[in-house]
């Protein structure tokens, strides 16, 4: 034991030295560390045991180490937390071996993805709270779950998450994206119909510029799908994300943070294959003197994107022919939505899962101005999620923008992902419009399935 750094050391078996690597070692893996939690990857003993409590709030990278450590011939990984998003570390952790489909919130247990087994704890069937009385200290008692429920509401995203002890089956309402939306379109999943061999394009967003803490650098591949009902589409998919800023080196004598950043967003450029004219970043705050940097070091015809602003002239999608500025508020609020439009027409792949965490934790809101929708300022979010910032989500929309501009990429709309249900649904209504004058309350429905439809 030693007291003055609060460890417990072993022997190494091998060497018969005394070793932070035999006992317990305690190693950060919140917000900020991915390269202490990636450097105890390399781990080798007969037996070990990793511990991760309040695994929703570490970093994917420890998350991800515990497959690299799985190599020890004894290995096991045991995560606590309470549920909040099936895209955090612990979601990926308990995702049932058969999808979340398989589970509600009556099941006690179940199987997991990666092998393991996920115990479930209900503050519904806390002794305390069966027996009215408080029996066993430390667990919810029917005061606390009432007083949750006062505070939060019984169907909110965090008494689910705090009592409950599972995800909301609805999320939260005023979210832009759902969860169960994401999952239901596969977002995580690689595209495997490509009719054409896709185009690459990257994307840099030095998200510390404009109130972010990272420089996500995404690169993606647009080309032609075919989906199976036959259609062919335009569609993304993204094949890498990193933030930069964990290669930036803080004491380097001649080179400043930006000018590095500069130097690795074009060195990977040039190794993935992307075009200066495929490629850009954002030109918001600080971000104007990278593309100066930029210019002067990579040459000409790499794309500004600007997340300040009004939203712009180009057509909604190709079955809402509005510009994007008669419905959004502005330009970051058309950024976020082009991407929802692309998501219902099954037109986005590859999805990582911080980037999905992100999507999922921005809200929106109507502002009144003709049905505009305005999303939550980035501050905002900040302060309401503790910290969180979409950096990784914003690098997709805005190498998605640059998707659009250059006219690989076109939002079908979501009429244009026409179900055999909705099929039979338009047959049943021109059946009904043939053997009856045609009613305004039957061009009307038919309009829910866009205005392609109603013509």
């Amino acid at each position: 034991l030693i007291t003055s750094r609060g460890k417990i050391v072993g022997k190494d078996r091998q060497t018969g030295k005394w070793s932070d690597l035999s006992g317990l070692a305690l190693i950060a893996g919140g917000k900020g560390h991915d390269a202490e939690a990636a450097s105890k990857i390399g781990f080798k003993a007969p037996r070990m045991i990793m511990i991760a409590d309040e695994l929703p709030m570490l970093t994917h990278g420890l998350y991800a180490s515990a497959s690299n450590l799985a190599a020890n011939d004894d290995f096991q990984m045991i995560g606590i937390g309470n549920p909040d998003s099936i895209f955090d570390p612990f979601g990926l952790f308990i995702t049932p071996i058969d999808g979340w489909s398989t589970v509600d919130e009556n099941s006690e247990g179940w199987k997991t993805e990666i092998g393991g087994y996920c115990i479930r704890f209900d503050g519904h069937s806390s002794p305390n709270v069966l027996e009215g009385k408080r029996i066993f200290p430390g667990l919810l008692t029917k005061e606390m779950v009432d007083a949750f429920r006062e505070r939060l509401g019984p169907n909110s995203a965090g008494y689910w998450r705090m009592v409950r002890g599972f995800i909301s089956p609805t999320g939260s309402i005023d979210s832009i994206y759902t969860e169960q939306e994401i999952v239901a379109k596969m977002a995580a999943k690689k595209c495997m119909s490509w009719i054409d061999t896709p185009v690459k394009i990257s994307f840099l967003d030095p998200a510390f510029s404009h109130g972010g803490d990272r420089a996500a650098y995404r690169v993606m591949r647009v080309g032609k799908i075919k989906l199976p009902d036959g259609r062919m589409i335009s569609a993304i998919e993204n094949i890498h994300v990193e933030d930069l800023m964990l290669r930036v080196d803080a004491k380097h004598k001649t080179k400043d943070r930006n000018t590095q950043l500069v130097g690795f967003f074009l060195a990977e450029n040039k190794a993935r294959g992307v075009t200066n004219l495929r490629s850009g970043l954002v030109s918001t705050g600080s971000g104007d003197a990278l593309y100066t940097i930029i210019t002067m070091l990579g040459g000409e015809g790499f794309h500004a994107v600007s997340f300040a602003g009004a939203a712009s002239d180009m057509p909604v999608s190709s079955t809402d022919k509005r510009p994007g500025k008669d419905r959004y508020a502005n330009k970051v609020s058309e950024l976020w939505y082009v991407g929802k439009d692309l998501l219902q027409s099954s037109q986005l792949y590859g999805l990582d899962s911080e980037t999905m965490k992100e999507m999922t934790a921005r809200t929106y809101k109507g502002t009144g101005e003709k049905e505009k929708v305005r999303v939550e300022p980035k501050a905002e979010m900040k302060k309401r999620t503790s910290g969180t910032s979409p950096d990784f989500a914003d690098s997709l929309f805005g190498a998605i923008e640059i998707a659009r501009r250059i006219g690989l990429l076109r939002v079908e709309g979501r009429a244009a992902a026409v179900t055999k249900a909705r099929q039979q649904r338009l047959g049943w209504m021109l059946e009904w419009v043939n053997h009856k004058p045609v009613q305004t309350d039957a061009i009307q429905e038919l309009s829910l399935h866009g205005s392609g439809w109603a013509e």
